[in-house]
């Protein structure tokens, strides 16, 4: 699955639901480590979990203090 994609699934499932982003990664997270993986997919995961959190912030821009 692509990372856009990925994306559009999970801005849908926070709309829906209600949920921030920080709480459906956590709960990714607190499934994969739930799931024997080997080493290199587990590392995977986490990457594409921690990508998933850095792409929106880094489209985000913060207004200078005035």
């Amino acid at each position: 699955m692509h990372i856009e994609l990925f994306l559009l699934v999970i801005s849908a499932m926070k709309t829906e639901k209600g949920l921030a982003l920080q709480d459906l990664l956590t709960g990714a997270y607190e499934y994969v480590e739930t799931i024997d993986f080997k080493p290199q997919a587990r590392i995977y995961l986490l990457d594409y979990l921690a990508t998933t959190e850095y792409v929106p912030l880094s489209n985000t821009t913060i207004a200078p203090k005035s």
